[in-house]
């Protein structure tokens, strides 16, 4: 087995392994969880607090919340604390009289200042009104096109910093170093200047008046991500002026690695936050991220900037720099597509949630453009092999795909992944059965599915004594909440011992107890009582579900397709161009 195919082989395990960790719960939006009143319930008593739980720690001094009084048209604004956990917040409720109430929250995470936002209803002594599902807010166009340009940047800096390792050998007056030279400082300046101008705007979304500029700045990635980025971008002045005063080739091998240190440090820090952690282990999500720009950088990075540096200079007699780049773009390419498949994997969950979501969608269209920017970049490679001087129109049509796929990845960061519930089947819950014996009778009680809404209550009545002491001619059911208050009154009389209703109507998640009196003349039995608990609603679902399948195991197969594809389109086409 040659190099190459041992690599291919190493980055298939890679990926293999990397799908097959096990997931971490942590997310880089926060989610609600529950509640405490439970949405849409109905209370004998206003609560003296009401709690929310999220998934993941809340940046408290930027999150709000205010209480809807139905009824009275006026809105006021609650006080927060911090719970036992971060993702715990207490809310501080005001003497309530009996009506309907709806809190709406708005919560931000410290990881990425991504907002939550929904709400949470509850009755006091009357039906809870209408709530709303909490749902992550996206980022706005003004983020997603700065978010555009710093990857950009990132990217050609990138593959600048390749291109000088590539060519370290060459001439050390060549005219195209000198411009790389030049341009490297200016992509790490707009890199950081961008995640300044993106701190700055989560800063503007959240409030300037909620936001601790400290804890902003030393809790949160974005903040993390200027502080660190400003350091490498100092470094980065720092060698490239080193860099030009290399005369040797030991000297430029050495200020070229410290640039490539340097760049990846760039890259790591653009991997922090964002959807690293999503479906899997941090330090996973982040060495998939940071490889996955990497890639990006070998392949497109490397291959724009070479097209910018070479416009004047084979004309001049210099060698062209397409027949380097184009290998390492190669490589790059293959490197992209497994990455990219594999975090796709991580952050959507199922079949139905890439076909479902309008994220899912996005990524499957990232994914079909870089399939197509895959079979320009191979007629780049045929052109290239063949003596041409450079790759002509398919390298320009290329970067131009490239610039489309960066916007929609600008689009992606900022919205939430298409994990949850919502793409899953609804499972029935088993029913709730309660049974007790009334002297010679045993009567038993079943809900389903003992949710909000419609239900199916069954009453069993097993006569044990023989000859049985007399018929049973009725039987009345009362259902109350656990304010007392009659929900449900029902009247059957048994056949064959069972009596079902259909019409069982719950108006919110809570306590309920039953009552059933047996009407037999010849021998009365007391009432049977029972409770059972009905929980909230379950997660409004997709309209359709095309399938529950996970999608990780999925594209970690294609992933390792991918690479072994690439790889024999690279060495079929240099056998081509070697025999042309």
């Amino acid at each position: 087995m040659n190099r190459r195919a041992a690599a291919v082989a190493v980055a298939a395990l890679a990926i293999v392994a990397a799908a097959l960790l096990p997931a971490s719960p942590v997310f880089a939006h926060t989610s609600f969880v529950s509640s405490d009143p439970i949405d849409g319930s109905v209370l004998a008593h206003a609560p003296a607090v009401a709690t929310l739980q999220f998934d993941e720690e809340v940046l408290l001094d930027a999150s709000s919340a205010e209480l809807l009084l139905l009824g009275v048209d006026r809105v006021e604004q609650l006080d927060l604390s911090q719970g036992d956990r971060g993702g715990t917040v207490v809310i501080a409720m005001p003497d309530l009289p009996p009506g309907q109430y709806i809190i709406r929250y708005l919560v931000i995470d410290p990881a990425d200042l991504h907002r939550t936002v929904g709400s949470i209803s509850f009755g006091v002594g009357v039906a809870a009104p209408p709530s709303t599902t909490g749902e992550q807010v996206g980022g706005s166009l003004v983020a997603a096109a700065l978010r555009t340009l710093t990857d950009g940047a990132l990217l050609l800096g990138g593959g600048t910093v390749l291109l000088l390792l590539l060519h370290r050998d060459g001439d050390a007056a060549d005219r195209r170093k000198r411009r790389l030279e030049q341009w490297l400082p200016a992509c790490a300046i707009a890199v950081v200047a961008g995640w300044i101008g993106l701190l700055l705007l989560d800063a503007a979304d959240v409030g300037w008046g909620n936001v601790g500029w400290t804890r902003l700045l030393t809790d949160s990635d974005p903040g993390r991500r200027v502080l660190i980025g400003a350091q490498l971008a100092a470094g980065t002045w720092w060698a490239v002026a080193l860099h030009r005063k290399a005369a040797t080739r030991s000297t430029q091998m050495t200020t070229g690695k410290l640039l490539a240190t340097l760049w990846l440090g760039f890259l790591v820090v653009a991997s922090l936050g964002g959807h690293s952690t999503v479906g899997g282990t941090e330090i996973v999500g982040v060495g998939l991220r940071a490889l996955h720009l990497a890639a990006l950088s070998a392949w497109l990075g490397a291959m724009a900037m070479t097209w910018w540096v070479q416009r004047a200079s084979v004309a001049d007699g210099e060698q062209s720099w397409w027949p380097t780049t184009s290998r390492a773009a190669a490589w790059g390419l293959a490197a992209t597509g497994a990455s990219g498949l594999v975090l796709s994997g991580r952050t959507i969950s199922t079949v139905t949630a890439a076909l479902s979501s309008e994220y899912g969608r996005l990524v499957v269209g990232k994914l079909a453009l870089l399939g197509v920017l895959a079979v320009l970049g191979l007629l780049s490679a045929r052109r290239i092999g063949r003596g041409a001087g450079s790759p002509g129109w398919p390298v320009r049509l290329e970067l131009g795909g490239a610039l489309v796929a960066l916007i929609l990845v600008g689009l992606l960061t900022g919205m939430a992944p298409a994990r949850g519930e919502r793409f899953n089947p609804l499972v029935v819950p088993d029913p709730q059965v309660t049974t007790a014996d009334l002297h010679d009778l045993t009567v038993s009680v079943t809900v389903q599915p003992a949710r909000p809404g419609p239900n199916l209550l069954q009453l069993r009545v097993l006569d044990t004594r023989r000859p049985a002491p007399g018929t049973i001619e009725s039987v009345h059911v009362e259902v109350t909440d656990s304010t007392g208050r009659s929900v449900a009154s029902l009247n059957g009389a048994p056949t064959d011992g069972v009596i079902e209703w259909a019409s069982l109507m719950l108006p919110a998640p809570g306590r309920y107890e039953v009552t059933a009196t047996v009407n037999r003349p010849a021998l009365p039995v007391p009432p049977f009582e029972a409770e059972w608990s009905a929980q909230a609603a379950p997660v409004p679902r997709v309209d359709t579900i095309v399938s529950a399948r996970v999608l990780g195991p999925l594209v970690s197969i294609a992933a390792v397709a991918w690479l072994i594809l690439v790889a024999a389109a690279a060495v079929l086409i240099r056998r081509r161009n070697a025999h042309g």
